[in-house]
């Protein structure tokens, strides 16, 4: 096992395959086979003169390295990463000593120019892969009490210099942030995620994944979080209307047990999880040094339900092969023919408001539909009233849409008499046992507004 440097809060050792598969690691064996960009990325950031001399000993067992550049003997040593010969393996540096800096004796206290050259960097790094995060908003106590701020770069890093060596504070403000743009800070945090969005301003949170227990309530679980219920609501949700958080736990946590107008939580509650935020901070950083901050961005399970609607005229006949749209969640979902019941239905619709939209001929009817869960078993018939949609029952547009309705092709709703009218008409007539005329001015029209009521 050789030992190659040390970068971002981690100490770095490569193993052979041998190694890694006889011995117990102390650390945690990196995959570079599935990401080669990793692999390259850490040992260029600790190629100094230790590093680069134990990488060409790595390669003396693989080839003669002295005619190779360290760009080249680099190469070499990630190629056999990734192609799994060899084994990066990290371990999590020892924090340094933050203990308080004893006084200076008498005499000893340096020149006011030196005592103000102590430095303080903060990185913030995504944990998996180890990309450094912009965006971030930070608050630093420096060694005299004053407060400072700063916003991490492309380099994840913010800086404070200009004061006397010691101990400094850290501290991410927390009031007004959302589960969208919080990460959660590791260890100590038990969520999994994706990597953070790029070009967007960033908070850092300890971040609790709780499963609701029975007799728990919003209230009580910020309070012990020492935020207010709203505080909490607006984290996980973005909002602070009652009825919204309502549907929120009912949608998101899962709780389908009431008590007085409201949700409980209960242990049977799926997923049954808040995210609950606890300010970060750092009160004992020292100066001139580099803290890594490790974070990862919080995946919330989706949830997904469904749309259900039955169109059916005021006297209950439904409405069949009619061509409609949903619109909703932020885009318009595939068209939708209803079935010879009238019914249409999506599935996989992630929770919003939707509205179902029908056009006939130059008619069009819109209409508030409803987003249900499926988890919770509930089923919801929207019966809507479609009557406006069938026009005049002898008109031309009115004999198409109820032909349409009743099974029969009529053609484009168009309000005129074509060929695919009449042989729909023809088809009817042959249905009830009439005589085939496939003309409109027959008794079709008073059957068909018997059949839909008007």
């Amino acid at each position: 096992m050789w030992r190659v440097g040390r970068q971002l809060g981690h100490d770095y050792s490569i193993l052979t395959l041998h190694e890694a598969l006889t011995a117990k690691p102390a650390g945690e064996p990196l995959d570079c086979r599935r990401n080669p960009q990793l692999a390259r990325r850490l040992l260029r950031g600790m190629a100094d003169r230790l590093a680069l001399a134990t990488y060409r000993r790595i390669m003396g067992a693989q080839l003669n390295v002295r005619a190779c550049s360290d760009d080249e003997v680099i190469e070499h040593v990630a190629d056999l990463l990734v192609l799994g010969r060899l084994v990066l393996q990290r371990t999590r540096c020892p924090r340094p000593d933050l203990t308080a800096v004893l006084p200076e004796a008498a005499g000893t206290r340096p020149a006011a120019a030196a005592r103000t050259r102590a430095w303080i960097k903060l990185q913030v790094v995504e944990d998996a892969s180890e990309e450094p995060v912009a965006g971030v908003r930070l608050t630093i106590r420096r060694t005299d009490g004053m407060w400072t701020s700063g916003t991490t770069g492309d380099d994840g890093l913010v800086e404070v210099s200009g004061m006397e060596s010691g101990s400094c504070a850290a501290i991410c403000e927390l009031k007004g942030g959302t589960l969208d743009d919080t990460l959660a800070v590791v260890p100590g945090s038990n969520v999994v995620g994706g990597r953070p969005v790029r070009g967007r301003s960033w908070r850092i949170a300890r971040i609790e994944e709780h499963r609701v227990r029975s007799g728990e309530t919003l209230q009580r679980l910020a309070a012990g979080a020492g935020i207010g219920a709203g505080d909490l609501a607006f984290f996980n949700w973005g909002t602070r209307d009652p009825e919204a958080i309502e549907a929120h736990i009912c949608n998101d946590v899962g709780c389908t047990r009431r008590a007085g107008t409201g949700f409980v939580f209960d242990d049977s509650d799926e997923p049954g999880v808040l995210y609950i935020p606890k300010v970060w901070e750092e009160p004992r950083l020292a100066t001139g040094t580099v803290h890594p901050v490790r974070v990862r961005r919080v995946a919330r399970e989706e949830i997904t339900g469904y749309v259900w609607v039955r169109l059916v005229t005021c006297f209950d006949h439904p409405l069949a092969r009619i061509p409609c749209e949903l619109r909703g969640g932020g885009r318009s979902w595939p068209a939708q023919k209803t079935s010879d019941e009238g019914e249409v239905r999506w599935e996989e619709l992630p929770l919003d408001d939707y509205v179902l939209s029908l056009q006939l001929g130059g008619r069009s009817l819109e209409v508030d539909v409803p987003w249900v869960r499926e988890a919770f078993a509930l089923h919801f018939e929207r019966v809507a009233d479609a009557d406006e949609l069938l026009g005049r029952p002898r008109d031309p547009h009115g004999i198409q849409v109820r032909l349409l309705g009743l099974g029969h092709d009529p053609g484009a709703i168009d309000g005129k008499v074509g060929p695919k009218t009449r042989a729909a008409i023809e088809a009817f007539e042959e249905r009830l046992s009439l005589p085939r005329t496939g003309r409109e001015q027959t008794g079709v029209p008073e059957i068909l507004a018997d059949l839909f009521g008007a």
